[in-house]
């Protein structure tokens, strides 16, 4: 077994770990997407490579651990960590939080605009004028969509092209393009 194979026995699972691959074959990373893969380290790794890897792991596990958002819909009080949102829909006059945890959306009366207000830009964007997405959850981006985990597919608007793929690749490659990413 190679460590995609392994990477999707632990998907499989509903294990949400993180994974790192370290590897001299730069064929496996779109593949390491599928399986929301962190990092890529190439071969011969270094000392470097290794600690910028882990500082990078460490500060988002710190974000994904503690920030909340609290909100009330009908009555109710939740209690929402960012990791667990999915997405958020404007439909209606009314604001529907998708989230990991509940298996119908959160109705809130309110605008997009003041929850968006109460979430970190760097986790959070819009990708269409009545969608915002958690780039955590992102596992595909093409011209008009973003696949999401739980294969969500949700539109992309032409004004947010590239901003939603700059958020992409900021979340998921820390913002520099490594080991020819970009060239594949």
């Amino acid at each position: 077994m190679n460590g995609i194979e392994l990477a999707h026995k632990i998907r499989e699972f509903g294990l949400d770990t993180v994974i790192v691959f370290c590897t001299n074959f730069s064929q496996y990373v779109y593949e390491g997407y599928t399986v929301n893969a962190l990092r890529f380290l190439k071969k011969p790794v270094n000392e470097n490579d290794i600690s910028y890897c882990c500082d990078y792991v460490y500060n988002r596990l710190s974000i994904e651990s503690k920030d909340t958002l609290a909100l009330i819909s009908f009555g109710k009080r939740y209690v929402l960590h960012y990791h667990e949102i999915l997405y958020i829909e404007a439909r209606s006059h009314c604001v529907y939080i998708y989230t990991t945890i509940m298996s119908m959306p959160l109705k809130i009366n309110a605008n997009l605009s003041d929850i968006v207000s109460n979430l970190p830009q760097e986790l959070f964007i819009f990708c269409h004028r009545s969608y915002v997405v958690n780039v955590a959850h992102i596992r595909l981006v093409t011209r008009t969509e973003c696949l999401l985990s739980r294969n969500v597919s949700i539109p992309v608007s032409r004004t947010y092209t590239l901003s939603v793929n700059q958020a992409f690749d900021r979340y998921h490659q820390g913002g520099i393009y490594n080991y020819g990413v970009d060239s594949i």
